[in-house]
């Protein structure tokens, strides 16, 4: 449980710097790259999350000794000397790690049981097609996922084609795992973090980008042709220092608006410059925020963020902007709603698709703070000009049909909204924000 007390005093007037540890998916990629190389790797500033701590458990189960002090010390081994694990192991929901691991153990002789779950009744392991088609994938029955048995997994005499990013980081953690050549069509762009980072660490990675432009509406579709080639020399271990997440950031830059924050440095954040849009859209609501201090760390792109108070703009989301933040439309609702300033949100047709009931919720929830929301074709417009500030705040734990993420902004809303003592027993919505108690602490309000 998270219970804060709102604190009438708050003295936030002057600069302040915001400290986030590391962003969750990096910190998820560093441990495994880690995992693999031959010696000790130094991780500063690994995220805090719930999910690392799992992680890391797995990796023990193969023999990989992490330490955490200060840092996180992990002593990694060539895949030849991980060992076999002696119980199940419970993935819960971390599926993008099964993928991963299913094919760092393709080539190896484990017979790995993986628990299964309500987490992944569902996954499609189509996904997994290259491993099954050489008999790499043995499904026992509905209780387990797949057996690894005698892998035998070799791409390259082959060109594997993706169109997503769990897949194309599976294939890469196969290639540099098993230590063969490997060529990989990503169809359209996604983040490349895990690139870098296994660039970083010395292995032996190649890219090429394609354009291909439509002379219709003029837009250009990127494309990249990736060439793991397998490594003569050991790969060891190296320090790598983990940078902060721009959606985190965004749920500072959201609270230092909403509680009056005159100033705010908010350091080491990564830059995907493919997932840019949250930041932008704020900056495009008229809050002041600058990059500054860009440079390349451990072979990935970080900056500052800078945040000055501002007065908002009336704001309309864009059908193609809203595409890309869906899921974290209504922190930029909430903001606009507790600033008193009209926002139309373009594309709802596409947002009632993908997730009717949350949205048709949090609608119900503004609406009952006496703001008007009001559907005119496929556009949202919001009006908060009569918005009341309720008895008693919105109680979280009492509302199903809502994400995690809503219902995280819901609760920083409440700072605002609330006259007093409001909580949250849900800890999964603090997942959303591993940093939410170092956060408001920095904010100097009261948390037990």
């Amino acid at each position: 449980m998270l219970k804060i007390r709102k604190n009438l005093n708050l003295n936030n007037n002057n600069l302040k710097e915001i400290n986030l540890s590391g962003d969750i998916l990096i910190s998820k990629l560093i441990l495994l790259v880690a995992s693999l190389c031959d010696g000790i790797s130094t991780i500063k500033n690994i995220s805090v999350s719930k999910d690392i701590i799992l992680l890391e458990n797995i990796l023990k189960n193969f023999g990989i000794n992490i330490i955490n002090n200060d840092n996180t010390l992990v002593n990694g081994l060539n895949i030849k000397k991980w060992k076999q694990p002696s119980n199940f192991i419970d993935f819960e929901k971390l599926v993008d790690i099964l993928f991963y691991m299913l094919n760092i153990l393709s080539k190896t002789n484990f017979k790995t049981f993986i628990t299964m779950n309500e987490n992944l009744l569902n996954i499609n392991f189509d996904n997994l097609s290259y491993l099954q088609s050489n008999n790499n994938l043995v499904f026992r029955d509905k209780h387990t996922l797949p057996v690894l048995v005698n892998g035998t997994s070799d791409f390259k005499k082959n060109k594997i084609d993706v169109d997503n990013t769990i897949d194309k980081y599976s294939i890469i953690f196969n290639a540099i795992a098993n230590n063969y050549d490997c060529l990989i069509n990503e169809k359209e762009l996604k983040e490349e973090y895990l690139e870098s980072i296994i660039r970083y660490f010395g292995f032996n990675i190649k890219e090429k980008l394609s354009e291909a432009r439509n002379i219709l509406n003029k837009d250009c579709k990127k494309s990249k042709e990736i060439l793991i080639l397998s490594n003569k020399e050991k790969i060891t271990g190296k320090e790598f220092v983990v940078p902060a997440s721009q959606l985190e950031a965004s749920y500072v830059l959201f609270l230092s608006s909403i509680l009056g924050v005159k100033e705010l440095l908010i350091p080491n954040i990564a830059l995907n410059e493919l997932n840019t849009d949250i930041v932008k859209t704020l900056s495009d609501n008229g809050l002041n925020i600058t990059y500054k201090n860009q440079k390349i760390v451990n072979n990935l792109k970080v900056l500052d963020i800078h945040f000055k108070e501002s007065i908002l703009n009336e704001v309309s989301v864009s059908e193609k902007r809203l595409s890309n933040i869906i899921d974290d439309l209504p922190l930029i609702i909430m903001l606009n709603v507790l600033k008193k300033n009209k926002i139309n949100i373009v594309g709802i047709k596409e947002l009632k698709l993908k997730n009717n009931r949350n949205y048709v919720e949090f609608l119900n929830i503004i609406k009952s703070i006496n703001v008007s929301a009001i559907e005119n074709k496929n556009i949202l417009e919001i009006n908060p000009e009569a918005l009341s500030i309720p008895d008693n705040p919105i109680l979280l734990d009492e509302i199903d049909g809502i994400t995690n993420k809503t219902k995280l902004v819901l609760f920083l809303s409440n700072i605002a909204l609330s006259k007093n003592v409001f909580e949250l027993n849900d800890r999964e919505v603090f997942d959303v924000f591993p940093n939410i108690y170092g956060v408001l602490e920095q904010l100097n309000l009261e948390i037990e």
